[in-house]
């Protein structure tokens, strides 16, 4: 006979802390998924009228509400995350919650995992996009299929958004972590990707001064860009060059090229981009690259919104180029209700990666100049 079709686990009434863009993608995805989605955020002024919503603390939510969450979704400001976190294990010791990167913040890691430790029916992950990105499948098999017999010798991660705006209104002000707390976390998983497990986990656990490092600071923002550069080491005793750089104030980058008249390529469907992801990676002699969405290529030719865009390059030739689609997002916050709500063993979150950039946030802290040294009408940039 057929066997069965078990349905993969859904909420029925989901909880969503913190109504800003996050908070806003989460509700979306959530409200597919669960019966019922409840918002709560003490400071916004435009909660949705499509959801039931409370516009004050966690530990200020009813009892009688709190008791029917069975998917609690945080998307504060990571300043908040663990006192929120504290609010809702108190609602239920043994909640199921998918919290929002950076997880705390860099002092705040021990007592992150012993608050967990404390409450061992409780279940929780930390939300990670590019973990499940079907793209960089899609780009490691590319790589493996042109260049089968060469190891990568070079990968750059260039994580951009020009998030001045929002700084400038007080939005998206991370002082702790400065440009590490934005981007830097979901380049680090981009990494991940495309590296063995022992050679990640080498570099994670390394001393961030072995790098070199170019800091940006900003009085505001305390570091506004950084490029770091290194080697690492790979099983067989190959050096891979390894760039890693953010910014969050800088101009957007556009693709290197034009891609002409085709579909699905459109001109002007959108504002110019203010954020850049891209990822370019040497094997043998070929040139491959990933352009994550949102992509802006010049004259004004773009891609719709989770749209990305491949291509391998040797020798001047093209030898690949496509476009996929996937929601890395939309993707990732389904997997994590589908695990949180399932009752197999569930691994503690990996804080590997949030200690990286708690140490290169405190090593740049350390080489910080003297106050005096720049001010907010001067961008000053020191290289170490």
């Amino acid at each position: 006979p057929p066997m069965a079709v078990t349905e993969p686990p859904r909420p029925r009434h989901a909880c969503v802390i913190g109504y800003g863009n996050a908070g806003r993608l989460h509700a979306n995805v959530l409200s597919d998924l669960a019966d019922t989605v409840t918002v709560i955020d003490p400071k916004h002024q435009h909660l949705p009228r499509t959801h039931r919503t409370f516009p004050h603390e966690v530990e200020d939510l009813p009892t009688s509400v709190a008791a029917g969450v069975d998917l609690w979704s945080i998307c504060s400001p990571t300043a908040s995350h663990l006192a929120v976190l504290k609010a809702v294990l108190h609602h239920n010791p043994a909640a199921r919650i998918l919290l929002e990167k950076p997880a705390v913040q860099g002092d705040q890691i021990d007592a992150l995992t012993t608050l967990l430790t404390e409450h061992p029916a409780a279940r929780l992950i930390v939300n990670d996009q590019y973990a499940h990105s079907t793209t960089l499948s899609d780009f490691t098999r590319l790589i493996a299929h042109l260049e089968p017999n060469a190891p990568i010798n070079q990968i750059t991660v260039t994580f951009t958004k020009d998030r001045g705006k929002d700084i400038a209104q007080g939005r998206f002000v991370d002082r702790t972590y400065g440009v590490l707390g934005y981007e830097w976390l979901h380049m680090l998983t981009v990494l991940s990707r495309l590296v063995p497990t022992a050679v990640m986990d080498t570099y994670l656990t390394g001393n961030p001064s072995d790098s070199e490092l170019w800091a940006t600071y900003d009085p505001r923002l305390f570091v506004s860009a950084l490029t770091e550069r290194t080697s690492l080491q790979s099983p067989d005793h190959d050096l891979l060059s390894l760039e890693l750089s953010s910014s969050i104030l800088g101009p957007s980058i556009l693709l290197g090229r034009v891609p002409g008249p085709r579909s699905p390529w459109r001109q002007d469907i959108r504002p110019t981009d203010d954020r850049h992801r891209h990822v370019a990676v040497r094997a043998g002699d070929t040139l491959f690259t990933l352009h994550l969405e949102p992509v802006t290529a010049p004259d004004g030719w773009q891609l719709d919104r989770n749209h990305h865009s491949l291509t391998a390059i040797r020798a001047g030739q093209v030898l690949h180029d496509e476009v996929v689609r996937d929601s890395p997002l939309d993707t990732s916050i389904r997997n994590a209700a589908t695990t949180l709500l399932a009752d197999n063993p569930l691994a503690p979150p990996n804080l590997a990666p949030l200690r990286r950039i708690a140490a290169l946030a405190e090593t740049l802290r350390t080489r910080a100049p003297a106050r005096a040294a720049y001010s907010r009408d001067r961008k000053a940039a020191t290289s170490s």
